[in-house]
């Protein structure tokens, strides 16, 4: 769960996280939810409030939240409305769209919201953790956002999709140097791949100046290639 060398960072069901910026008490934000098991991970060592968003009806009705994490059975899309995903025969791999691997089994059509809509709705003005797993849409959510609210968040782990053809990976470039400009952290920790990538806002995380410090090393020497260690 926990990289050897660099053990303030954490893996969190497939996601990483710098722990010493998370509060005892944090918002957290899980878009692409499945059954659960980031939002789990995190409240075995954090009291979480906010919400989990999983819009395929099987994997809601799944969906295991713990205590004080509300659900919703929505898509967060860049526009309110309603969306048609395909059904993959791989459980994650359901998406608008077609599906990036397996076999497509159907569609079906769900409502939509904007992450800006889905804030407002459940009284959000700050996002400690905004987790983002929506196979190949969070460019679309993502580009869609205003500078001000992306500053309101703190860290975001986000596993893009452009090593599976939803995108070319100059669009995650274009992001991650966007992601600069706001004063934001940013981090690769599969090599280049874009499947596990952190970003920690400088100006919301209250740290001290050791992980400051350390947190400007990282990002300046050691960007995209970090170790990892799978779970075990």
């Amino acid at each position: 769960m926990i990289h050897r060398k660099l053990v303030q960072f954490a893996r969190y069901n497939h996601h990483t996280l710098y722990w010493p910026a998370i509060p005892k008490n944090p918002v957290v934000v899980d878009l692409g939810g499945n059954r659960g098991g980031f939002s789990r991970a995190i409240s075995k060592f954090y009291n979480v409030r906010g919400v989990i968003v999983e819009p395929v009806p099987d994997l809601y009705n799944a969906l295991i939240a713990p205590n004080g994490m509300e659900t919703r059975n929505v898509a967060v899309a860049d526009k309110d409305g309603s969306v048609r995903i395909s059904i993959s025969s791989q459980e994650d791999c359901h998406r608008i769209g077609v599906p990036l691997d397996g076999i497509t089994l159907g569609t079906i059509e769900v409502q939509s919201v904007s992450l800006m809509t889905l804030l407002q709705e459940h009284d959000i003005s700050t996002v400690d953790v905004l987790k983002i797993d929506i196979e190949g849409s969070e460019l679309e959510v993502l580009n869609s956002l205003p500078d001000d609210l992306l500053v309101k968040v703190s860290q975001a782990t986000i596993e893009f999709h452009s090593a599976f053809g939803a995108y070319p990976e100059s669009m995650v470039d274009n992001f991650v140097a966007r992601m600069h400009r706001l004063n934001f952290y940013c981090f690769d920790f599969l090599g280049g791949r874009y499947a596990d990538c952190l970003f920690i806002n400088r100006r919301r995380c209250n740290l001290g100046p050791f992980h400051r410090a350390f947190l400007r090393h990282v990002s300046q020497r050691l960007m995209w290639r970090l170790p990892y260690v799978p779970n075990t």
